[in-house]
């Protein structure tokens, strides 16, 4: 009962956070990320959803973990290197970017680091963790939940770039041509 009713309230958070973020490419008036300032409704709504979806994700986890869904030998150590490989990286790297500008502020465009090879290596070592999460937990609600957290990570640069071009110009746009979206081989031509 306990992990269906957390089920539902992360799928609930998550779903209106994919709606607002499909409609802010949708509807180019809706700009729901990134949000337009810090006390703008947009950076109250996601980031409040967002904790309740993280929350709802970390409850669900332990509590399949107490109900047997985690699983053995090779795939849970797999599953749980890249799981903290995964998280780990991207904290690291989130810090490397500055908790502001991870937030959606304009504060300096990076270029550097991980990003010379990956204009989203936060939301590439994210999934990779995700990814880590749903081998070692077998759990059918948990990939659900998951796989829409994944799905907006995929999203989320299409939402951003638009609002990265209006920020930092013809640098950013030099960017945009040299380095891949999320993977793959530099264009220093």
């Amino acid at each position: 009962m306990a992990i269906v009713a957390v089920f539902w309230i992360g799928a609930a958070a998550v779903g209106v956070l994919v709606a607002l973020s499909v409609g802010g490419l949708v509807f180019r008036g809706l700009r729901f990320w990134p949000p337009p300032g810090n006390a703008s409704w947009q950076y109250r709504v996601f980031w409040g959803l967002f904790r309740i979806y993280l929350l709802s994700l970390c409850t669900l986890s332990v509590l399949e973990l107490r109900a047997g869904a985690g699983a053995g030998g090779i795939l849970a150590i797999s599953g749980w290197c890249l799981f903290l490989a995964g998280f780990s990286l991207a904290t690291w790297i989130t810090g490397s970017l500055g908790w502001a500008n991870a937030h959606g502020e304009a504060i300096e465009l990076k270029t550097d680091g991980w990003f010379a090879y990956s204009r989203n290596p936060i939301y590439v070592a994210s999934i990779l963790g995700m990814a880590g999460l749903a081998l070692a937990i077998e759990s059918c609600p948990l990939r659900v939940l998951l796989a829409a957290w994944g799905f907006i990570y995929v999203l989320a640069p299409f939402l951003e770039e638009p609002w990265l071009s209006e920020h930092y110009g013809q640098p950013y746009r030099v960017y945009l041509r040299r380095v891949p979206r999320y993977l793959g081989w530099r264009n220093d031509a």
